[in-house]
């Protein structure tokens, strides 16, 4: 196996000393709340994210085969959450 010696990082692994040093309850009530397409749940931070429309696009491009039991919006869903982003300029 070839070895890079390119020097590229990824933030998302980077940011540790960032997290708070204790520990945190659990998200609760979620499970009640009702499933949206993935357009209409990124409403409230699509104005913060640049390219969010399209990376949704893209992502639900991506996630089209049913493989997992997953509805196509929820696919997409956790896509979009693993996607690469560029660093906001």
């Amino acid at each position: 196996m070839a070895c890079s010696t390119d020097q590229h990082s990824n933030a998302r692994f980077l940011d540790l000393n960032e997290e708070p040093h204790q520990v945190l309850l659990p998200i609760r009530g979620y499970a009640k709340e009702p499933l949206l397409p993935l357009e209409d749940a990124i409403q409230p931070i699509n104005e913060l994210l640049s390219d969010l429309d399209m990376m949704v696009d893209t992502a639900k491009s991506n996630s089209k085969k049913p493989v997992d039991g997953l509805s196509p919006n929820e696919r997409a869903a956790i896509h979009l959450y693993t996607m690469q982003w560029e660093e906001p300029n």
